[in-house]
């Protein structure tokens, strides 16, 4: 047993730890968190919540974590620096909140075996992966334990603050609220005994009231300022029968043995439930609700482009807690087998630290960035890359379009994240995530044709070498005669070394340009390889 001091110790030690070790690990930003910071950006220059100034189209799914990047902002902060930041202070706050879940409020004397749940979370490469991504995936893992560790404690008002904070962060987020409803009944009923802090009527307004409120006014701005009840990219990444075309199930499976099948252990944590008294089956439902809440929607939706995992990312504290409850069971029941649970505790661990190949290895493979960085210490370095803006084709493509295309081009893109970030023109989403008519029709190059006014350059990812765009339909549909006759192929952006392996193809409105040779001009862009591989590997 520890001492309640000690283990806060042991806590606090892993919060601090939890920021070196998240800039050694991982240290390159994501794709689509720079569409959020262009919404920042015009928001903070006075142009409205818009990606392009004028038009209305909610293109972002994250309103909580874009208002709080423009405060920060507005004080002066990069949104590259503060969203990596912002990242790691809500995994230090995940695995705090998480750590003390499945403790009693005043519980003096704490079991060595509750030291699995920061463990698991300090050392998980999912999380240490999207932690530095930009994104507010992290902090939508740590918005859920508060709200759970809250109703846990039967904090409603904390609670219902968290869950209208989940709301506020994804378009999916208002669902949640409400699972934990009948538990909430369930709780009156059987807990009669107990002698709540506030009376009944007080415990319903304090967890419905303030969420209700949020709700209201949130849903009503938003169709008021957008016209429509969910974010445009809703309508542009899901279709109703996506989940049928673009099944999600081997992604879960994917998810399940690149944890090293850790998923299936927690799930035996339902098979305690029946055995204990109502206080611990209650903290055993509510992760479960929650959790397969969040994993019914994730299938429910069907596959969704996205980085690794990004999605399950909410799941993994609450699939841990639940191992820790597991362990906790297994553990009391053979309590005079000691070496018997220690062992199986530090195979778990390293279980948990391994991570095997998915789909984007070896970034999210904790255990070969840990001794990458052990064999080759810089972490001076390291912090310094960890913060400054991104390196790659995406963001020198923008740049250069910025530097070299007229300033009030229209601009039709396939990416328009760190692209569209750094091209300051007006940029038409081709894939519609900030377009209601491409959102809402998808992509055809009648529709593409038919535009008024047409892009005057299209700006499209391909392969290096293969001088076309990398999506099959977009490749094929530029094939087509009537494309031909309006658009040139001009310029091919290249990365100026040899381990960036995409390139940029830039198409000009014929009317736009005065000549232009036969073949597109081949433009070399940014770091060569020894500086570019020494700041992304270090």
């Amino acid at each position: 047993m520890l001492k309640r001091a000690h283990y806060n110790t042991f806590i606090t030690v892993f919060c601090i730890l939890i920021i070196p070790y998240t800039i050694i690990s991982y240290n390159h930003i994501g794709e689509d968190c720079f569409i959020s910071f262009r919404y920042v950006d015009h928001f903070v220059e006075g142009k409205g919540l818009v990606f392009n100034e004028g038009e209305r189209v909610e293109g972002y799914s994250n309103l909580l974590w874009v208002m709080i990047l423009a405060l920060f902002r507005w004080m002066g902060v990069s949104s590259v620096a503060i969203s990596k930041a912002l990242g790691v202070l809500s995994t230090m706050l995940l695995l705090w909140v998480a750590s003390y879940y499945s403790l009693k409020k005043n519980q003096r004397k704490i079991d060595w075996i509750y030291l699995a749940t920061p463990l698991m979370v300090f050392f998980n490469p999912m999380i240490h992966y999207h932690t530095g991504r930009g994104l507010e995936t992290t902090f939508y893992a740590f918005l859920f334990i508060w709200a759970m560790f809250s109703f846990k404690r039967r904090n409603y008002l904390n609670s219902s603050l968290a869950f209208s904070a989940i709301a506020l962060t994804r378009p999916e987020g208002f669902a949640y609220f409400w699972l934990l409803v009948p538990i909430l009944f369930l709780d009156l009923k059987n807990s009669r005994t107990e002698k709540f802090p506030y009376p009944v009527p007080n415990i319903r307004v304090r967890f419905f009231l303030p969420y209700i409120c949020v709700m209201i006014v949130f849903f009503t701005w938003r169709f008021l300022y957008y016209g429509s009840l969910l974010p445009n990219t809703v309508y542009a990444k899901t279709t109703t029968s996506n989940f049928f075309d673009n099944p999600s199930l081997h992604m879960l499976l994917q998810f399940i043995i690149s944890w090293s099948y850790i998923p299936l252990f927690a799930v035996l944590a339902i098979f305690t439930y029946h055995k204990e008294e109502w206080e611990l089956q209650r903290s055993l439902l509510i992760p479960m609700v929650v959790g397969g809440g969040i994993l019914l929607f994730t299938l429910s939706v069907g596959q969704v482009q996205a980085s690794p995992f990004r999605h399950y990312v909410p799941m993994i504290p609450i699939l841990i807690i639940l191992f820790q409850e597991f362990l906790r069971a297994m553990k009391k029941r053979v309590e005079d087998n000691l070496p018997l649970i220690i062992g199986l505790f530090v195979i778990f661990q390293g279980m948990n630290f391994y991570t095997s190949n998915n789909l984007d290895s070896p970034k999210t493979r904790l255990h070969s960035r840990t001794i990458q960085f052990i064999a080759s210490w810089n972490f001076p370095a390291r912090v310094k890359w960890f913060f400054e803006p991104p390196i790659v084709i995406n963001a020198e493509a923008g740049k250069w379009c910025t530097q070299n295309l007229p300033e009030d081009a229209l601009i039709g893109a396939d990416q328009i994240g760190q692209f569209g970030y750094y091209a300051k023109q007006r940029i038409l989403d081709l894939l519609g995530l900030t377009d209601k008519e491409f959102g809402w029709k998808r992509y055809s190059v009648e529709l593409l044709l038919s535009r008024k006014p047409a892009p005057d350059y299209l700006v499209l990812i391909g392969r290096l070498g293969d001088k076309k765009p990398f999506l099959t339909a977009i490749a094929q549909s530029f094939e087509k005669p009537e494309f031909k006759e309006k658009y040139v192929l001009r310029w091919i952006l290249q990365p100026n070394n040899a381990i960036n392996q995409t390139e940029f193809c830039i198409y000009a409105l014929r009317e736009r340009l005065k000549e232009y040779p036969e073949e597109p001009e081949i433009i070399p862009l940014g770091l060569d390889t020894e500086t570019w591989q020494s700041k992304m590997r270090l």
